[in-house]
C-alpha cells in the first residue's frame, strides 16, 4: 500500500503539473488501490463503528469504478481519439456505462451489475486488443507504443481473470489478485514514465516550433523593412533620373548630329537610363504590392496602343526586332484606328505598361537575336497577349520559380536583372483579375501569355 500511495501521488502530481489527460486517466486507475484497501480490511480497521458496512459498499463501488478507469486509461494511453475515433467512442461509452452501474449497488443489484460488466468488459478487451494490433502495425511496431499498449493490455487481462474468478467462471487463485495489485503499480510507473517522456518530446517540439515561428516573424519583418528601403531608394531615384533623362535629351539636341561616336555614346547613356527607370518602376510596384497598397485605376485604353507603347520603351540591338499581330494577322495600331478601338479594355494603363515591358524586355535580354512576336487575340471572355522570343529557353529546374521574387532564369547572371520583372508583372495582371503564365518553354523559344478578363471582377479592382 505504501508503494501504491507513492505511485498514485506521483501520477497525481505529474497530471497537475503537465495537465495531460493521459496522466489524469492513469491517476484515476489508482482507484483500484481503494478496492485493495477494502479487500484487506483497512476500512473496517480505520473506522470500526461503521467499517464493515462502509467497506461492503466501497468494495462494490471501487470494483466498478476501477474497471471504468482502466478503460479510460487504455484509450487515452493509446490515443484512440486521434488514431481510431470509433474505438475511442466505444471505450469511452463503455467506461461511462460501467460508472452508471454504481446505481445498482444501493438497489442490491450488484451481482447482476458484475455479470453485465464482465460480458461488456470481455467484449471491450477483444476490441482493445484488435485496435492495439492495428495501431502497432500502422506505426511499424515502435518500441514506445508497444510498451504503452502492452502494459494496460496485460493489466486488462489480469483484471478480467480476477473478474471471472469472482464470478466462478475460472478457478480461484490468490496469485491473480497479487499479480493484479503489483500490476497496477508497475503499469502506473511504466506508463507514467513513458507518457512523461512523450510529453517532454512534445514540449521540445512545441518550443522548437515556437522558436521557428519567431524566427520566421523576424525574417518577415526584415524582408518588409528591406522592401520598404528599396521602395524609398527607388522613389528617391525618380527625380535624379528624370533630370538625367531631360538633360540628355537637351544635350542630344544641341550636339552635332554628324559625330557618330558622340551619338552612340548618347544612345548608350539613354539605354542605361531607361534601364534604371524600369528598375525603379519595378521596385516601386513591388513595394506597393507587398504592402497591399496597389490601387488599380481602370480607364478605357486600347490594348494595341498599350502594347506598342510598352514595346517602344525597350531598347533593341541591331539583332533584335519585334512584330505585333492581332489574331496572327500583321497590324499597326497607329494606322488602323478601328482595330485600336476594338481592343479597348478598362485597365490601369500605367501598371499594365510596366507588366508588358518587363516581359518584352526579358524576351530581348534572353535572346541572342531574332524577332519578338507579340500577338493579341480575343477569346470568349478575355483578351490574350502572347509574347514569344527566339531564345534558348529556361532551364527546367528554374521554370517553376521564375515568377518568384528575386529569382532569375540564370541565377549567376546578375547583369540581366534582379529577378523582379516577372514577379511584378504577374502581380499586376492578377490585380486586374487576369493571369500571366509560361505557355511554352523549349530550347528555341519561350512564350508568355497575358490573360485579361473582358469584364473586370469587383474583388480585383481594389
Amino acid at each position: 500500500m505504501g508503494i501504491a500511495a507513492i505511485a498514485s501521488l506521483l501520477a497525481l502530481t505529474l497530471a497537475a503539473l503537465l495537465r495531460s489527460k493521459r496522466l489524469w486517466s492513469i491517476t484515476a486507475v489508482s482507484s483500484g488501490y481503494g478496492l485493495v484497501a477494502c479487500v484487506q480490511g483497512y476500512v473496517a480497521w480505520v473506522v470500526p463503528s461503521i467499517g464493515l458496512t462502509l467497506q461492503h459498499y466501497l468494495t462494490s463501488i471501487f470494483t466498478l469504478t476501477s474497471y471504468a478507469a482502466l478503460l479510460w486509461m487504455s484509450t487515452e494511453v493509446m490515443q484512440f481519439k486521434e488514431k481510431i475515433p470509433w474505438a475511442h467512442k466505444l471505450m469511452a461509452g463503455t467506461a461511462l456505462f460501467t460508472l452508471l452501474l454504481i446505481i445498482c449497488v444501493p438497489l442490491n443489484l450488484y451481482q447482476e451489475a458484475i455479470y453485465l460488466q464482465a460480458i461488456i468488459y470481455l467484449f471491450t478487451g477483444i476490441i482493445f486488443l484488435i485496435a492495439c494490433l492495428y495501431i502497432w502495425w500502422k506505426e511499424k511496431f515502435q518500441l514506445a507504443n508497444l510498451i504503452l499498449g502492452i502494459s494496460p493490455l496485460l493489466l486488462m487481462l489480469v483484471s478480467l481473470s480476477g473478474l471471472m474468478s469472482m464470478l466462478h467462471w475460472l478457478p480461484y487463485h490468490s496469485s491473480i489478485y497479487v499479480i493484479w495489485q503489483y500490476g497496477l503499480i508497475i503499469n502506473m510507473l511504466l506508463v507514467v514514465g513513458t507518457v512523461v517522456f512523450q510529453v517532454y518530446r512534445q514540449r521540445i517540439k512545441a518550443f522548437n516550433k515556437k522558436k521557428m515561428a519567431e524566427e520566421l516573424h523576424f525574417e518577415r519583418e526584415a524582408r518588409a523593412h528591406q522592401r520598404q528601403f528599396m521602395g524609398i531608394v527607388a522613389h528617391e531615384s525618380r527625380t535624379p533620373l528624370a533630370i538625367i533623362t531631360a538633360s540628355l535629351a537637351n544635350l542630344r539636341q544641341v550636339s552635332s548630329g554628324n559625330n557618330h561616336q558622340v551619338t552612340r555614346r548618347y544612345e548608350k547613356i539613354e539605354r542605361a537610363t531607361e534601364r534604371l527607370v524600369q528598375l525603379t518602376h519595378n521596385c516601386l510596384s513591388d513595394a506597393r504590392l507587398s504592402a497591399s497598397q496597389l490601387s488599380i485605376e481602370r480607364h478605357p485604353h486600347s490594348l494595341l496602343a498599350l502594347i506598342t507603347s510598352a514595346a517602344s520603351l525597350i531598347p533593341l540591338s541591331d539583332h533584335h526586332s519585334w512584330k505585333l499581330t492581332q489574331e496572327k494577322q500583321a497590324i499597326n495600331a497607329y494606322t488602323h484606328p478601328e482595330a485600336e478601338t476594338a481592343s479597348t479594355l478598362a485597365i490601369d494603363s500605367a501598371l499594365m505598361r510596366i507588366a508588358l515591358s518587363n516581359v518584352i524586355d526579358n524576351a530581348v535580354k534572353y535572346s541572342p537575336g531574332g524577332t519578338i512576336h507579340i500577338d493579341l487575340s480575343r477569346q470568349q471572355d478575355h483578351w490574350a497577349i502572347s509574347i514569344r522570343d527566339q531564345g534558348t529557353g529556361i532551364p527546367p529546374d528554374r521554370a517553376g520559380m521564375i515568377f518568384e521574387r528575386y529569382r532569375r532564369a540564370v541565377p549567376s547572371d546578375s547583369s540581366r536583372g534582379v529577378g523582379l520583372g516577372l514577379h511584378v508583372s504577374r502581380q499586376i495582371v492578377r490585380a486586374h483579375g487576369g493571369e500571366l503564365t509560361l505557355a511554352e518553354n523549349t530550347s528555341s523559344a519561350c512564350r508568355f501569355i497575358f490573360t485579361l478578363p473582358v469584364q473586370p471582377k469587383n474583388s480585383q479592382e481594389a
